[in-house]
């Protein structure tokens, strides 16, 4: 049996538009400060995070992957769940699909790849393999996988559409903001849209002042850690201030 739920999430012109120039870590280091700053009772049941490393672009793509999560559970190798998003759930979402960390069989390949993309898929985040990458990298749509594998899935009819799902230590909602790019998938609830791209925007900005300053410092007269202060990010220069006898 296979659970379908429907999605009419989406992200505005305006959060999109705030997001784009950002970056993937940029958007972790901002959730990881909201989440901080939230208690117990005001952090949601899920609270998003990056996807484990082994998940990466098939080719690099020159703008984010941004958009809504169409989530999608595949277990047992079955791709049947994929098949049907692909036709009716995939226009301007992201499709996310947790595998159970199935690792024999490839689970999309470029003619599947191709009818999202046509059907105006914003992009594809598999927790497996694909197969095809030829023809699924030379599309214009981002595709995120751990690899290819020529074996083809099954067609069982099992797992879900627009359910719960989780990828690693990440629990992924329906409806939950996915960014992607060459360093990696971020996931960001929804209810927290709002808080991460205002942190992440002062984040960015006071990054670029980091690397200014960086770029401008005078390593020439720099001779102990102390001198390297300015450069240093706040925890590593507090850290260095509290232990300059030791340094």
């Amino acid at each position: 049996m296979i659970t379908i739920n429907p999605n009419k999430a989406s992200l505005t012109t305006t959060q999109l538009e705030a997001l784009k120039p950002l970056s993937s870590c940029v958007l972790s280091d901002a959730l990881d400060v909201v989440l901080g700053r939230l208690s117990p009772a005001e952090q949601p049941v899920h609270i998003g995070g990056c996807l484990p490393g082994g998940i990466q672009e098939i080719r690099h793509y020159d703008t984010p992957m941004i958009g809504t999560a169409t989530t999608i559970y595949e277990p047992n190798g079955t791709s049947l769940p994929l098949h049907l998003a692909m036709a009716t759930h995939a226009q301007d979402h992201i499709l996310i699909i947790s595998t159970d960390e199935c690792t024999n069989v490839a689970y999309m390949g470029d003619i599947q790849a191709l009818l999202s993309a046509r059907n105006h898929c914003a992009g594809i985040v598999i927790d497996g393999y694909i197969r095809d990458r030829q023809g699924i990298a030379e599309l214009d749509m981002p595709v995120f996988s751990r690899g290819s594998l020529p074996k083809r899935p099954t067609k069982e009819e099992l797992g879900g559409i627009n359910v719960p799902i989780k990828i690693g230590d990440t629990h992924i909602d329906p409806g939950d903001i996915i960014f992607g790019d060459t360093d990696g998938v971020v996931i960001i609830p929804a209810t927290l849209l709002a808080l991460v791209i205002d942190e992440a925007i002062k984040k960015e900005e006071s990054d670029n002042n980091r690397k200014n300053k960086v770029a401008q410092f005078n390593f020439a007269n720099a001779h102990t850690t102390l001198d390297y202060i300015d450069i240093m990010t706040k925890d590593v220069a507090n850290f260095v201030k509290t232990n300059q006898d030791k340094l």
